[in-house]
Parts: structure tokens; sequence; C-alpha cells
């Protein structure tokens, strides 16, 4: 049986210039891969041209359907091209070769380390690139930088409604940027740590959560991650590295960030009672003060028959308790284990500022910005205990309520057994 053309796609790369001075344009087979061109989040173009060979390497007269991706990156536009979607959501991109030649310009973002443009002869695009010979072929490789913690939590350059609750990067395994960066850890958890990139803090979206699923091994605060590694997932909005791997460098240890003091008239938007959102985002995963605050006078339990305060109600079930700024501005804290004397029932109608932690948005029952407190430290107005400094926040995933669509995981399986564990260097 004679066998389906074309076998081989011979494709060849022009990197367009994003300005006149900025040195990332030429052929891609010409550019230096040992010098690595800056991550942005911002758009790209490559001129795109591919030529149909036969199972000999020899041209083949192709006319039909080719597919366009991008690995690793996101593709915007392709000139000429039908988009499709597939039954999952994704996005598809064809366009026609005629004669046994293919061309194209594609515009993407994101991409960074070793990124490719393929070319792939496929089927109809009505039936998603069913059908069709498949032979692919590849651009030679676009040396990019890996991103950093800020260039991977950076949504400035995003649009939509609420671009601030998705990571750039969202369903991307990434390696963060550590060689010449100091990422330090500055908190853990039960469930994982945070860090921050000491050349963007404080603020500039430097901080990110590392969910390691228990308690992680060999890392402590003040460490120095030389290696970082993971999936790039979205837990109710709060962005994390899941399935992570990770190493601290042996013997180098920094100094956390200093906890950022946010302004009062920062912290909520021009109505004066939402949250703000785009600039509280830039702090996710970073440690934040915010200097007064009041328990609200309602946050106790009320009377047989009358109806319950929701937030005393969500405070026993998960253990978050509310906090108003004077313009009426609300936040959460988390304290039920890091600090497990302190009854903030006690303090209602009270100011108890200054609250520390590291703070998360969560998206559930509307926008809510939680303080993990750290210890009593963070919550100077309460009981210092004594005997509890061994004690870690349960942390991330944050409390939320259980009736509230919830962003879509990567699997639906239980993370349970050693098949699923998080993959720490140096460990049996």
């Amino acid at each position: 049986k004679k066998p389906m053309e074309p076998t081989f796609i011979e494709v060849s790369g022009l990197l367009m210039s994003q300005a006149a001075d900025d040195g990332n344009s030429g052929a891609i087979s010409e550019m230096d891969q040992n010098e690595r061109i800056e991550f942005v989040n911002t758009q790209r173009s490559v001129q795109v041209t591919g030529v149909t060979l036969d199972r000999n390497a020899d041209p083949y007269p192709y006319s039909g359907w080719v597919e366009v991706s991008v690995r690793p990156g996101t593709i915007k536009e392709v000139d000429g091209a039908t988009e499709s979607v597939d039954r999952f959501g994704d996005r598809h991109w064809y366009i026609q070769a005629e004669n046994g030649e293919a061309n194209t310009t594609v515009r993407f973002t994101s991409a960074f380390g070793d990124t490719h443009v393929w070319l792939s002869a496929v089927g109809e695009p009505d039936e998603t690139g069913a059908g069709g010979s498949f032979a692919t072929g590849v651009t030679e490789m676009i040396p990019i930088q890996q991103p950093t913690i800020t260039q991977m939590q950076d949504v400035s350059s995003l649009s939509g409604d609420e671009p601030f609750t998705t990571s750039p990067l969202f369903g991307e395994f990434v390696t963060v940027r550590t060689d010449d960066r100091d990422v330090v850890v500055t908190a853990l958890t039960t469930k994982g740590f945070w860090v921050s990139d000491l050349g963007d803090a404080p603020g500039n979206y430097s901080g990110l959560f590392v969910y390691t699923f228990n308690k992680p091994e060999d890392v402590d605060v003040g460490d120095r991650i030389s290696l970082l590694a993971g999936g790039v997932q979205e837990y109710v909005g709060a962005t994390q590295l899941s399935f992570p791997i990770y190493e601290a460098a042996d013997g180098e240890t920094l100094t956390p960030p200093a906890s950022s003091v946010l302004p009062a008239d920062r912290l909520c938007d021009e109505d004066g009672r939402d949250p703000n959102n785009p600039f509280l985002e830039e702090y996710e995963s970073s440690i934040i003060t915010i200097e007064s605050a009041t328990v609200p006078a309602a946050f106790r339990e009320t009377e047989p028959g009358t109806d319950p305060d929701p937030d005393y109600t969500q405070y026993l079930e998960y253990g978050q308790w509310p906090i108003e700024t004077e313009n009426g501005c609300r936040f959460y804290v988390v304290s039920r284990t890091t600090v497990p004397s302190f009854n903030p029932v006690d303090y209602a109608g009270q100011d108890v500022g200054p609250v520390t932690g590291v703070v998360s948005y969560v998206r559930a029952g509307g926008h809510k910005w939680m303080l993990l407190a750290r210890g009593a430290q963070d919550l100077p107005f309460a009981p210092q205990d004594e005997g509890t400094d061994s004690i870690s926040p349960e942390g991330p995933p944050w409390p939320f309520h259980p009736r509230t669509p919830q962003a879509t995981s990567f699997c639906e399986h239980s993370h349970v057994g050693q098949a699923h564990m998080p993959h720490k260097l140096g460990t049996e």
C-alpha cells in the first residue's frame, strides 16, 4: 500500500525584531544557541516557511492543511489561518499549503527555554486535525531564557475581566530562573513553602508558593534556592508550582525581604470597599502588613433564632477571621495553627493592627485576600504563647466556601502514594 504523503516537512524561521535595537531578529538557524534572548510576556513574531517532502526526502507537491503550533508558548495569531477549538477548549491554528510550500507569520507570547514552531500535515480543521499524513517539521530551536518569578507571575500585560487570577504560564511545566537570581525561602507550611526573588522584591510579583503536598524536606527559611521547577497551576485563584522539583544551595543563606507595609489608601478600589485586586496581586505570596484594622463588631455568635454572622460561621468551619480597614475594606486572617491561643471573637469591635502575614488571593464567595500569620510575631496584640515556634501553618490550599465553583486542577485523581509525591533532588 502506498504510504500517505508528505512524509516530512522541512521548516525554517525568521524571528522578527520587537524593536529596532533589541537584537532579537534574524534567521533562527543563525542564532547563537549559547546566548539566550530575554523572556517576555509580550508578543513575538516568527516568519515560518515549510517545504513538504516525500519518503525519499524529495520535494512533494502537497496542497492541504497544515497545523501550526508553538512549544512552549501561547499562539495569539497566525496570518491567513483558520482557527478551531477542540472539545477540551484548546485552540488550534491551520494554514493551507500550496504546491508543497506553507508560509505564514506566527505571533505568540510567553515562550521560554528551547522553543520551536511546529508544522504538521493534518486533515480538515473542522475535524480538529484528524486525518492527514501527520508529517511534521520544526524550526531550529529559539533560545529563550527561563522566566523569573516576577515574569511568571506578572499579569499586567494580560487582558480579560479578571486577568489578575491567572499566570500567563498557566498549564506549563516551568523551570524558574534561579542561577543568576537570589531566590530565598520566606516561609514554610505543612504543605509547601513560599519563595521570593530578592532582585524584584518587595512586591513586583516577586513571591510564589511551592505546593509540595506535605511538609517540604531539607529547606528552611532563609535558604537560597538554586533549582526550582514545577507545573504552573491556579488553585482558587492563587498561583502555585505543583509537582515541584527543588533544591537549596548548600551552605547559602539569604535574608528574606522585610514585610511590606501597604498604604491604606491603596488596599481598596475607588469605591473604598472592594479590594484593589491588581495592586494586591503584585504582592501575592509575599509578606505584607496592614497597620490598622478592626475585627467587625458582628463577628460573634448570635442569639438563637437570629441569622448567624456568615464570617463567624465560616470561621468555625475553616478558621479564617475578618478584619476591616477604616474605610471598610475587608481582609481575612488565618492563625488557628500558628497562634492557637488567640480567639478573634474576643476582639470583635477592636482595632487589632498591625496584622502581618503571607497574602494570597482566593476566588471563593467573591474577591477575598487572606493573610496567613506565620506566628505570634505577626499578631503582636495576641497572647504570646511559649513553645509554639515549631508549629507550622497549614498554608494553602486556603479555606474556601464548598458551594463555590473552583479552578480545575491538572488531574482528577487523589495525590496519594509515592508515584505522586513531589520530587526533591538528593532524596530517596
